[in-house]
């Protein structure tokens, strides 16, 4: 690398330079004391019309978690030049707009084919995606910009046929209308697409419904293409050979249709391929001889997603040749069957392995030697075993998804997976695991999900579990585990199931102050509470159960209240009379926490919480009262929720 040096003295053309750039300065400072300003770099009419496009939008933020969302149409304000708006490009020379990029801008509304927008005739490139035009039509009027070389029209709520005038765009190189609300396309526009878009090198089409389109009209697809993502498009037939011509082809994805045979011999010509996705083709059935050929010349890829495709036929040794830039491996549900090679799991540039439930698949996942950037491991229904202990997870430092419920692992140190500080996700459920829940699991601060259910754990639930601040998911359910439930330091727990243990004692209240709580199961414990309460609702899907003693109470209370008519229907025969469904205290409770409810949290976690310490003070009180009846709950929780 040539040194650069600074010297403290200007030389004669550093002189002339400085001299140069202060003069320049000067007439510019001069020019703009003693002139006007200077026009704006962006056409007034170009302003104008964009204006008009800001206006017939409204800012909602949309429901995308993983996704920047920033409302560039707010720095568009009249009077100022559109050359400086976010998300806008000009031309200098001509001051006509040639760039529009709002994606993830949080536009709301409908894109009628009258909109300002099909005025920019200029552009070269629109990307929309991202946001939200409420099941607008693709308008025809797209197909006017002659001069678009980019398109995105994905993930922005589009509907209805996907206009043929598209096809008039021949000088595009990038098309995507993916992920939208199901526009179809007739045979007949995909036909003038692939035969007019003969420069498209980027094609996604994904989530449009093309199950008319026939696979064989592939064959005029643009032999310039890398990218063809065609995923969740309902096509079906054979995988064409044709495709196998493209030999520029990087990215191929045909997922989530219903493709049926084999994998074409062709497919082995896509030397260039780095990423292939064939999963959910369940009728898909590659012979071995296609995949062995497939797997031996693609020797650039770093991305194969076959799951749920029908491997049955398909010996595992024949993946033993898979590209040493393999970073992600998806074979789950494919009915692998046999002994997975073992130098697969040592490839390392590894990121993703997923191999879930394929029953008969077998080997031995290695504790050393590992990828260092392994960060999903998913082993789930295989009899792959592996050893838990200091070996392999010293090895798994970047993991962050770890899924080995229902699989062989054949011992363990669940102490040590506090040291796996990435990870997010945990499922060693169905193992048989022992000892106690470790207390060091509260070091996983990003945890979102753990699923520790169906094993035989014993000891308390360590109080660091409902500490963990990111925590989503916890089920810890048919254990054998004892003592109370602390206290939830944090509010984003959506579902809790404890169920089938022998915890005790009384609720946390931290559990009524849940307000993401979506389901709920405690039974078959040795909970104390005063009521049996099943919740069962509609809007938000809870669902709470207490132990069976005390079901069986109410159940014994509600029979002495129930009339008894020999002759009527079976069903019909134990429904309590009006008098005991429609109660004075049913009514007082229904209004008040109809009226707290407004405020505070769900209505059916404060009707439990306000019954609760109704017959707890009635009691105290001396005063001897029977539970709430089903049908008084019933009664109070459909005043509390309207």
């Amino acid at each position: 690398m040539p040194s650069v040096y600074f010297s403290s003295k200007p030389t004669a053309m550093g002189v002339s330079l400085l001299s140069r750039s202060f003069f320049l300065f000067l007439f510019h400072f001069h020019s703009t004391l003693s002139s006007s300003s200077p026009p704006p770099l962006c056409a007034h009419h170009q302003s104008l019309s964009l204006l008009q496009f800001k206006q017939s939008f409204s800012i909602q933020t949309l429901p995308y978690d993983d996704l920047t969302q920033y409302p560039k149409t707010e720095s568009w304000k009249e009077g100022t030049d559109c050359y400086f708006w976010d998300g806008v490009t000009c031309d200098l020379q001509t001051g006509l707009v040639t760039g529009l990029d709002l994606s993830s801008s949080m536009l709301h509304g409908t894109l009628h084919s009258n909109n300002s927008l099909f005025s920019l005739h200029h552009l070269c490139k629109l990307d929309l995606s991202y946001n939200d035009f409420s099941t607008s039509n693709i308008s025809s009027r797209f197909g006017q910009f002659s001069n678009l070389t980019h398109l995105n029209l994905s993930w922005s709520s589009f509907t209805g046929q996907v206009p043929s005038e598209i096809s008039h765009l021949s000088k595009l190189v990038s098309l995507d209308l993916s992920g939208n609300f199901g526009p179809s396309l007739e045979p007949i526009s995909f036909d003038k697409i692939v035969r007019n878009l003969t420069k498209l090198r980027e094609l996604d089409l994904s989530s449009v419904d093309m199950s008319l389109v026939v696979p064989d009209s592939w064959m005029n697809l643009s032999s310039s293409l890398s990218s063809l993502k065609l995923l969740d498009c309902g096509l079906q037939g054979k995988l064409p050979s044709s495709v196998g011509k493209l030999k520029h082809l990087r990215y191929l994805g045909l997922g989530l249709n219903n493709f049926t045979g084999s994998i074409p011999y062709d497919f082995e010509q896509l030397t260039e391929l780095v990423s292939l996705d064939l999963s959910a083709n369940a009728y898909l059935r590659p012979e071995p001889v296609s995949l062995y050929k497939i797997v031996q010349n693609l020797t650039k890829l770093r991305e194969l997603a076959l799951d749920e495709v029908d491997m049955s036929l398909v010996a595992p040794n024949s993946l033993t040749n898979l590209s040493s830039s393999l970073s992600s491996l998806s074979l789950f549900n494919c009915g692998l069957q046999g002994k997975f090679p073992g130098n697969i799991f040592l490839l390392p540039n590894l990121e993703t392995l997923y191999l879930s439930d394929n029953e008969g698949l077998t080997g031995s996942f290695p504790s050393s030697n590992l990828s260092n950037v392994l960060s999903m491991l998913v082993l789930s229904n295989t009899r792959i075993s592996l050893y838990l202990e200091n070996d392999l997870i010293s090895n798994l430092k970047s993991l962050r998804v770890m899924r080995l419920g229902n699989s062989s692992i054949i011992r363990s140190d669940l102490a040590l997976l506090g040291n796996l500080t990435q990870l997010t996700g945990l499922d060693l459920s169905n193992n048989n695991l022992s000892g106690q829940i470790p207390s060091s699991l509260g070091n996983l601060i990003q945890l979102t999900n753990l699923d520790l259910s169906n094993n035989i754990l014993s000891g308390n639930i360590p109080s660091s579990l409902f500490a963990l601040p990111s925590l989503q998911d916890l089920d810890l359910h048919s254990n054998n585990l004892r003592g109370n439930i602390s206290e939830f330091q944090h509010a984003i727990l959506y579902y809790l199931d404890l169920s089938n243990n022998i915890l005790s004692g009384n609720l946390p209240s931290s559990l009524f102050a849940l307000p993401s709580l979506k389901h709920l199961d405690l039974h078959s414990n040795n909970l104390r509470d005063d009521e049996i309460w099943f919740v069962d609702c509609i809007s938000e899907k809870i669902v709470m159960s207490m132990n069976m003693e005390e079901m069986k109470e109410i159940e014994r209370a509600e029979g002495e209240d129930t009339e008894e008519v020999r002759d009527e229907p079976e069903d019909i025969k134990r429904i309590a009379p009006w008098t005991k469904q429609i109660t004075a205290r049913g009514i007082v409770a229904s209004i008040a926490i109809g009226i707290i409810y407004s405020v505070i949290v769900s209505a059916a976690l404060l009707a439990f919480v306000f019954l609760r310490t109704w017959t707890k003070l009635l009691s105290k009180a001396g005063i001897v009262t029977s539970p709430f009846t089903r049908q008084e709950n019933t009664i109070v929780q459909t005043y509390a929720e309207s």
